[in-house]
């Protein structure tokens, strides 16, 4: 994992959130003059919510040139928890149709999960308060039955976390 941005206190603790499940991850302005050897080392790379677009496409161009395959996710929300969900989503490669999850998104003041066959669904909402600090709110930690599930959401959350056994996603507010 290859964490890029401006904002190092939040990459540090983004990385050391990584490697408490098992995922190396080092912190870097850029991509520039990395030997490809390296570059091929990495699974995703994450961009902070400032790094400019001419740095993202230096990066992007950095691992087309060497190769790589590699899933690029954008920090919109400064929230560690949300961010290792969304790298852990990227990094699964399995076949979205074979995942029990098969969709979750946020709508209006609420969270939808559509459910392919029985399995535990454990969704978590985020949001940043005035004070940009991070409020968690358990939604759901329970085994849900096939097909298409409303829960409400406290409060002003909206980002929200879905995990199963097998799979993560995030699930973001629709503009």
């Amino acid at each position: 994992m290859l964490l890029i941005g401006a904002r190092v206190a939040l990459l540090a603790r983004l990385a050391a959130a990584l490697r408490t499940i098992g995922i190396g991850a080092e912190i870097a302005a850029d991509a520039a003059g990395v030997p490809a050897e390296e570059l091929r080392t990495y699974g995703a790379v994450v961009f902070g919510r400032a790094v400019p677009e001419g740095t993202r496409d230096g990066v992007r161009a950095a691992f087309e040139g060497a190769g790589v395959d590699i899933a690029y996710v954008d920090g919109v929300v400064p929230v560690v928890p949300l961010l290792v969900a969304r790298i852990e989503g990227a990094l699964d490669r399995s076949p979205a149709g074979q995942r029990r999850l098969a969709r979750v998104e946020v709508t209006g003041d609420a969270v939808v999960a559509e459910v392919t066959s029985a399995c535990r669904v454990r969704l978590t909402a985020y949001r940043l308060d005035r004070l940009q600090r991070t409020r968690v709110h358990e939604v759901l930690d329970e085994v849900l039955e096939p097909g298409e599930h409303r829960f409400p959401l406290p409060g002003k959350a909206r980002h929200v976390v879905a995990r199963t056994p097998d799979s993560v996603t995030v699930a973001v507010p629709r503009p």
